[in-house]
């Protein structure tokens, strides 16, 4: 490309910039053309305790499911798998500011991300 990125950078097809190597196939568009992301980018798998997002393939944490906030969009792909209503309202009986726990109690979102793990 017309940029001169060092070996360890992955340059953007439009030249538009460098960027780190390991976003290449990281499931999060970088470039604003999104050839850090092509098809041919492996699967993502996601680890346990995590969602796999219908559309994107992005790993969200189990946690953000069904908390109103769509977390699977990607730059120009709009996915709300997370957030999907046939999925949170069967699932849960949570009251708002909540989320539901893999054994259905339901978790205030306040205490998620707090390095203790409350589900």
């Amino acid at each position: 490309g017309i940029l001169g990125c060092d070996p360890e950078e992955f340059a953007c097809a439009d030249g538009s910039k460098c960027i780190p190597g390991r976003w290449f196939c990281d499931t999060s568009v970088d470039c604003l053309d999104g050839s850090d992301e092509p098809s041919s980018c492996p699967e993502p798998t996601c680890q346990e305790g995590q969602f796999s997002c219908k559309l994107s393939g992005k790993c969200v944490m189990e946690g953000w499911l069904c908390d109103g906030e769509p977390d699977c969009n990607v730059s120009n792909l709009k996915d709300n798998s997370d957030e999907d209503p046939s999925m949170c309202s069967v699932n849960s009986t949570c009251p708002a500011g909540t989320s539901p726990c893999k054994d259905f109690s339901c978790l205030a979102i306040s205490r998620h991300c707090n390095n203790v793990l409350d589900c």
